[in-house]
């Protein structure tokens, strides 16, 4: 969403700040209410990374999140069975599925994958693996379509 000027009493040029603030917050209404966001990098959370530079992205058509996700790699240990937070998707807390999604983890090799359960809520996707992770043990490889709520 907009970064906003903070408003203080007294300060110069004040209305122009006010009106400033206004068309950013009209400009991410019309976006969200056209269906529409471009291609925007994700942010990694804690015990995630994205592999050498960020490649791995998001943007939204209409009623569905599209997620591309290149070498987005477990950075830390992960514990088999509980949802934790992957990535936020920056700028846009407020984005959540209608139901929960299948992303694919792949090896070093890319071999052996392995399908865990996620769910986009409050801007973050978060992942269920059915087995335990450790420090670049697997990536995120894929494209990804997520229902809007």
């Amino acid at each position: 969403m907009a970064d906003l000027k903070k408003i203080t009493n007294g300060m110069a040029n004040g209305v122009a700040a006010i009106d400033e603030n206004f068309t950013k917050v009209n400009d991410d209404l019309t976006k969200l209410k056209s269906g529409s966001i471009p291609w925007t990098a994700i942010t990694a959370e804690s015990g995630w990374a994205d592999a050498d530079s960020p490649k791995s992205r998001y943007r939204v058509v209409g009623d569905k999140v599209e997620i591309s996700c290149q070498g987005f790699r477990v950075n830390s240990s992960i514990t088999a069975g509980a949802f934790v937070d992957a990535f936020s998707l920056t700028g846009h807390s407020e984005l959540s599925g209608s139901n929960d999604f299948t992303m694919t983890l792949f090896d070093p090799n890319n071999k052996n994958p392995i399908d865990a359960r996620c769910r986009l809520y409050n801007g973050k996707v978060k992942v269920l693996s059915p087995i335990a992770l450790t420090a670049s043990s697997y990536s995120i490889i894929g494209y990804f379509f997520v229902p809007l709520t």
